[in-house]
């Protein structure tokens, strides 16, 4: 009688987990696919508020190379998939060598985490 009760607990637990990790993959948020227009103007935001709100901008890397790489990357948006323009991105603000400085990936990208 102790062991099929036990068993019950656990299958209980098991059913239990596996509804919640089901219930979070289907309630995840999800965005749709960025876009050629979307980077575009998404680009020009970038560029517009970093060079606003950055502290001695011009300090930290010249204008004009920071202008050809992003005008590089925005030409280039036709042609590359969206991780890509992503990790170009990334690289761009890497290169300027401050923790505080990052470019997120959108929500759909990021692995789901399990809600314990």
């Amino acid at each position: 009688m102790k062991a099929s009760r036990k068993s019950l607990v656990l299958s209980v637990i098991f059913l239990s987990v596996v509804f919640q990790l089901d219930s979070c993959k289907r309630n995840s948020p999800t965005q749709p696919q960025l876009t050629r227009p979307s980077w575009s103007k998404d680009i020009d935001y970038l560029d517009s508020q970093f060079k606003a709100d950055e502290y001695e901008f011009s300090s930290l890397t010249s204008p004009q190379v920071f202008d050809n790489s992003l005008t590089s990357i925005k030409s280039s948006v036709d042609s590359l998939q969206d991780y890509e323009i992503y990790i170009k991105l990334r690289q761009l603000f890497a290169s300027l060598s401050v923790a505080h400085i990052a470019v997120a990936p959108p929500i759909s990208w990021r692995l789901h985490f399990l809600p314990i």
